[in-house]
């Protein structure tokens, strides 16, 4: 894949239900966000934006967002859910297709253009993680900032992970390294859900499911989930399922 390909998992139709059943996790979702919500603002470019779960949580209070979804039947739902608002831009694109250019809409792709540059879980499914980040850094502006939420943890990868696309997933050090080597300054990174891992392993590892059903999902969300946030509260956990990145270009 080129750089910015493999935000889903392929050119053409993506299999929905991975991002279904993050529909049905209402806690678990507005956990994450809320520890990414203090970093989005002002212009925004989201990649990857799948159904809109994310860019829903926040597009009501940024000064623009543009979503980026490669997939034909994730954008179909993307554009028909936020495409309506007055300051939010769907397109159907890679990133890699976008550089450069200036897009019929009149989104600006060839200059530092965006405040916030968003990815979440999307980083892992991009084979040349590094080539994405530095296409980025030349569309952002120099006192803006560049979000990650990835998955953590090679030991967890399984069936799962194979299933939905990822490449790979993270720890400290291999996610600080491609960060700062695609040009940025980290200001923030720690793991988040350390009871998570747990599920996640049993699943994919153990189990080798390849999908997790909504059903049990919706029963996590409400039963296990506020167990791990408080968890990492008290813990300020030193090892999680997913890892927290804020940067800035240097």
């Amino acid at each position: 894949m080129s750089a910015g390909r493999g935000a889903t998992s392929g050119d053409a139709a993506y299999d929905k239900r991975t991002l279904e059943v993050g529909q049905v996790l209402p806690r678990y979702n507005a956990w994450h966000t809320g520890e990414l919500a203090p970093h989005i603002s002002g212009h925004v470019i989201e990649v990857g934006a799948g159904l809109g779960t994310i860019a829903a949580t926040y597009v009501d209070r940024v000064a623009s967002a543009v979503l980026l979804e490669p997939a034909p039947n994730l954008y179909e739902e993307l554009d028909g859910a936020l495409g309506g608002h007055p300051h939010v831009t769907t397109l159907c694109a890679y990133l890699d297709d976008l550089v450069g250019t200036v897009t019929d809409h009149g989104v600006r792709f060839d200059r530092p253009t965006f405040d916030t540059a968003l990815l979440v879980n999307v980083l892992e499914h991009i084979e040349d993680d590094g080539a994405t980040l530095r296409q980025l850094r030349t569309l952002l502006a120099p006192d803006g900032r560049l979000v990650l939420f990835v998955p953590a943890g090679p030991v967890l990868y399984g069936t799962l992970d194979r299933t939905v696309g990822h490449h790979r997933r993270y720890t400290r050090r291999s996610l600080a390294g491609v960060v700062t080597g695609a040009g940025y300054r980290i200001t923030r990174l720690e793991p988040f859900d350390l009871l998570g891992a747990l599920p996640w392993f049993v699943t994919g590892r153990i189990l080798r499911r390849s999908h997790v059903a909504q059903g049990g999902a919706g029963a996590y969300d409400r039963v296990a989930v506020p167990v791990c946030r408080l968890a990492d509260r008290l813990v300020g956990p030193p090892w999680g399922k997913n890892l927290i990145c804020v940067a800035e270009p240097s």
